[in-house]
């Protein structure tokens, strides 16, 4: 049973009947990953539209078979959004307060929606998306500071709590969009971390813990849950911060990040009672890569990918495609010293059958 599996089984039952889940919570993770620009009421506002709307202006603007989400970003999400169009649970909630944000002059990919759920918002941030520069605001991760979309999504979800003082708060996000959860829930206003109920991260990035603020850390650090795929290699990066729920993955290796091949069980996942060998091997060949590099250094490696990703002259990732001798050119501009680096994080994946 799949994503599309559940949908078709709960499509009758509102959020009245049947109280939001952790499968539930992933489908909102799983959707944001549409372009709802000009569709959604932006944010900050407390303007609101009907979900079913939305899907339905997305297609309309644009027919499903000519959006292309991206060359790692699996398109039948577009499929997961029309199914939750025409479901009662799910096409009648109201959405809000979306920011889809791309700046160059501060490497950052930044989007947030807010989905209403009776006196509830589940406020989710989007993982990285086909832009470069999402994929190298992921690589600054390693420089162990805090990334411009971390910053936002504190920013957001204050605001969107003052909007609504009323309402209890669940926040997620898959990929980054998991890490951005658990930064926002951390670094919040404390009034505002008391109304929050769970926060999700689905196959997101850890953290360096000893940069966390620790009296506010352990504040919410019962109400954060991860949830990894058995191959997990996103959600393995840095240092686990929750609790841990491993699941099953009809996938292999680091295709297992996409959460629609994550099998389900009536309202849960199915779960493993542990991680693969390949996952905590790639986890440990990676980590022991990134150490090998000092502060300086791995701004360096940052630096030097962007300067590969600004001569490109491409956009997002799709654009690569039928473009790959550019792409092979291109390294050469790389510092062979850096180039290894990259080489070898590459054979590390091979190695241990991920790719």
């Amino acid at each position: 049973m799949n994503i599309f599996d559940y949908l078709l089984w709960r499509k009758d039952l509102s959020f009245y009947q049947s109280e939001l889940n952790e499968i539930d919570a992933l489908i909102f993770s799983v959707i944001s990953y549409v372009e709802y620009d000009n569709i959604i009421p932006s944010y900050p506002s407390k303007r609101k539209k009907l979900y079913r709307k939305c899907v339905d202006e997305v297609f309309k603007k644009t027919p499903k078979k000519e959006i292309k989400l991206g060359l790692l970003l699996p398109n039948n999400i577009l499929d997961v959004a029309e199914e939750c169009q025409r479901s009662e649970r799910f096409g009648k909630i109201f959405v809000s307060n979306y920011i889809n944000r791309i700046s160059l002059e501060n490497e950052e990919q930044f989007c947030a929606i807010t989905y209403h759920i009776n006196d509830t918002l589940f406020i989710c941030f989007r993982g990285t998306d086909d832009t470069l520069i999402g994929w190298q605001e992921n690589l600054n991760m390693i420089c162990e500071k805090t990334i411009p979309a971390q910053y936002d999504s504190v920013k957001y979800i204050n605001k969107v709590a003052s909007l609504y003082p009323d309402k209890q708060i669940i926040i997620g996000g898959h990929s980054k969009g998991g890490n951005l959860s658990f930064y926002a829930s951390i670094y919040c206003d404390k009034d505002v971390q008391k109304r929050i109920i769970k926060v999700y991260s689905f196959d997101g990035p850890g953290f360096f813990k000893k940069k966390l603020d620790k009296e506010k850390y352990h504040r919410i650090k019962s109400r954060l849950i991860s949830y990894l795929p058995q191959d997990s290699i996103v959600g393995q990066f840095f240092d686990l911060i929750s609790k841990k729920i491993v699941i099953r993955s009809n996938a292999r290796g680091v295709n297992q990040h996409d959460a629609l091949s994550w099998q389900i069980e009536g309202t849960h996942f199915i779960r493993e009672k542990a991680l693969t060998h390949r996952s905590i091997e790639i986890d440990k060949g990676i980590t022991k890569l990134i150490s090998s590099l000092n502060i300086e250094e791995r701004q360096k490696l940052s630096g030097e990918v962007w300067k590969f990703f600004s001569k490109l002259e491409l956009d997002k990732l799709v654009q690569i495609k039928g473009n790959y001798r550019q792409l092979i050119r291109s390294t050469t501009t790389i510092d062979r010293k850096y180039r290894r680096f990259i080489i070898s994080a590459i054979l590390i994946f091979l190695k241990n059958g991920a790719i």
